[in-house]
């Protein structure tokens, strides 16, 4: 065997390292060899080109011995390499490492000789395993270097992987080549690990996320709410997804039961049986959205929610065209558009501004706006936003930050806004007024309209951050709807505004409505 391209081969290709090379060991077969899947061959590929990674999962679908492995042959290959591994407690952090080295072991004879080989020739790095113990694997590479006047010399190099059980001060102050957060949404101390890990992977490092999901609300569903997709079983490849729009951002892996190809549909038939709804949505899912389980009455029902995150994934990254303003598809000729817009103060810990607009002919969201800012910067990025779509019917929430909305938009001269008339009363005897009132009586018809209209497939949405919103939403102890605390609603809101205002009977009449017929803003505010 050339042990020189032999070893060139592995240290460039990780799946052929461990394809060729590696074991794993199986609850039935005992120790096998570890024979990729296809989806694990693509997610090796992203993990070769991207930095931060989170992969959402179903149980038992072998993840965790995928990103081992991967750390094996980073170690053994990367000269300097250092390795954090971070599980929920010190036997699961024992555990992984323990994987890690039983793998090693069990690299064959030859390949440890090729690479003393290697060393004795001065053709490339020798890899010697220099100490283990519980919770560190350390490797030597031995470097040759050949100098004019000193002839061959050696140094050797340590890469290292170190296991921890995870706690407040895990990887604190650490250059780290790679961090491996095994059933991350599973951890105690999320906040704590995250503000200390972040500034390590900031630097260079490789962040790797493995979990099933756990609810919502802790760091790993909020991090896999705020990714972008790359890979999903069954969807788009790793090689056809398009890389972060922001930086920063995780590239997503959505990994669901049948990602396993030992499992049937009688398979999981039989889990049913045994399992509660909301057990096999988190522990066997079949999409991403119904692997966040809420507690308590959700408004929007998960099933529906799923069925729009396919029709997301095939769609290509937004366009940022301005901080927060996002563009799916751009103005199509002769379609009219609305826009619903959901206020707020703009304080840096407060709700949302959100916006939303919604193609009239189609029925699919076609931009959207999101961040927190003054009334009078919100008000012209609505304004531009309006003009790209061809003076878009604008729907302004009307309340207590919307009215400063509104009176900027006025200045402006935004000429298509929303005027509202209450269905129920006689319009004759009531002037409509700029806006849209969000109240008791208003709120829980324009939230059933949203639900009406994801149920039969009348509106698409394309954000993903509203599915996330939506899932969350759910009744209130006293009948009333929103999200629950520590989460935001604004984008549903937006959503629901620019969908109740798009089937109002007055709406094709308000879009071609002036400023002008208001002569006092305040007067006509409420």
């Amino acid at each position: 065997m050339n042990f020189e391209a032999e070893f060139a081969k592995i240290k460039g290709n990780p799946t052929y390292f461990i394809e060729q090379y590696c074991v794993i060991r199986h609850p039935s077969h005992g120790v096998v060899p570890f024979l990729l899947w296809d989806w694990q061959r693509d997610v090796l590929g992203v993990f070769q080109r991207e930095k931060r990674v989170i992969i959402l999962k179903s149980r038992q679908l072998g993840a965790s011995e995928l990103a081992a492995a991967y750390a094996l042959w980073m170690a053994r290959f990367t000269p300097a390499a250092q390795i954090a591994l971070l599980s929920r407690n010190q036997r699961d952090a024992n555990d992984l490492l323990e994987r890690i080295y039983f793998t090693h072991e069990h690299l064959p004879d030859w390949l440890r000789a090729a690479l003393a080989k290697q060393e004795e020739s001065g053709a490339a790095d020798g890899v010697t395993l220099l100490r283990h113990s519980g919770r560190i694997l350390e490797f030597g590479h031995t470097v040759i270097a050949n100098g004019a006047s000193l002839g061959k010399r050696k140094r050797v190099v340590s890469s290292r992987i170190e296991s921890f059980p995870a706690a407040r001060g895990a990887v604190r102050s650490r250059a780290v080549s790679l961090i491996v957060l095994d059933e991350w949404a599973h951890q105690p101390w999320q906040e704590e690990i995250w503000t200390a890990i972040e500034p390590a992977v900031s630097a260079g490092g490789q962040i790797i996320g493995i979990s099933t999901a756990h609810g919502v609300g802790n760091v790993f569903y909020r991090i896999w709410q705020k990714s972008h997709p790359a890979y999903i079983v069954g969807g788009p490849t790793g090689a056809q997804a398009a890389s972060s729009p922001v930086l920063g951002a995780f590239a997503a892996i959505f990994l669901p039961w049948n990602a396993n190809p030992e499992r049937s549909e009688q398979w999981r038939q039989e889990r049913m049986a045994v399992m509660e709804p909301w057990q096999m949505s988190q522990e066997y899912p079949e999409t991403a959205v119904e692997a966040f389980v809420q507690s308590g009455r959700p408004v929007f029902d998960r099933e529906i929610l799923a069925r729009c995150e396919p029709a997301m994934a095939l769609l290509p990254s937004p366009q940022e065209i301005e901080d927060g303003v996002r563009i799916w598809e751009e103005q199509q000729s002769g379609h009219c558009y609305v826009i619903g817009a959901d206020t707020a103060e703009g304080l840096s810990d407060g709700d949302y501004d959100a916006a939303c607009v919604v193609d009239m002919q189609t029925g699919r969201q076609s931009a959207a706006i999101y961040g927190r800012w003054p009334p009078d910067i919100f008000a012209a990025k609505l304004a531009r936003l309006g003009a790209l779509y061809g003076g878009a019917l604008l729907a302004v929430e009307r309340n207590q930050h919307g009215f400063a909305v509104l009176l900027a938009l006025k200045t402006a001269g935004y000429e298509h806004l929303y005027y509202y008339s209450d269905p129920i009363r006689d319009v004759a005897q009531e002037e409509s007024r700029p806006g849209w009132p969000t109240n008791t009586r208003t709120k829980p018809l324009m939230i059933a309209h949203l639900a009406r209209c994801l149920r039969e497939q009348s509106y698409v949405p394309a954000d993903r951050q509203f599915l996330h919103e939506a899932l969350v939403y759910s009744y209130r102890a006293d009948g009333s709807t929103g999200a629950p605390a520590g989460f935001h609603d604004d984008i549903v809101i937006a959503h629901a505004i620019a969908l109740s205002a798009a089937a109002q009977p007055n709406a094709a009449a308000a879009a071609v409505r002036m400023f002008e017929v208001v002569t006092n803003l305040d007067g006509a505010v409420e």
